[in-house]
């Protein structure tokens, strides 16, 4: 009985459930016929100056996309879901919103890990 029970146990580790399906795009979200682009009203939504501390951080409109200005110059932010967006070098930006109102605050992760709080 232990015998079957580990080679019943071995088989069945190497199996695992499906993905589940991709979620449907937020309405804020104009499907295009190659990508979904945020809308202007969407963008509006996280502009603006956030704090932590004595040190702030601006995020502005550019063209149809979302940029934060930082130490080495302007970044341009990907939106990847529901207020989440992410840049080049691999942060993310976590926007605190409710119910269509401006963004409180920003959470911005580094590709490394570390996690800082900003707020309007």
């Amino acid at each position: 009985m232990r015998i079957f029970l580990v080679t019943m146990a071995t088989s069945l580790a190497g199996c695992a459930l499906p993905a589940p399906p991709p979620s449907a795009a937020p309405h804020e979200v104009a499907m295009g016929t190659a990508n979904a682009l945020p809308t202007a009203a969407l963008l509006a939504l996280y502009v603006g100056d956030y704090r932590n501390g004595a040190a702030t951080v601006r995020v502005r409109r550019g063209g149809s996309g979302l940029w934060i200005d930082a130490p080495r110059g302007p970044v341009a932010l990907t939106l990847i879901g529901l207020d989440t967006f992410v840049d080049a070098s691999g942060n993310s930006y976590l926007f605190a919103t409710a119910a269509g109102a401006p963004a409180t605050r920003v959470a911005i992760i580094g590709a490394n890990g570390t996690r800082r709080e900003w707020a309007r």
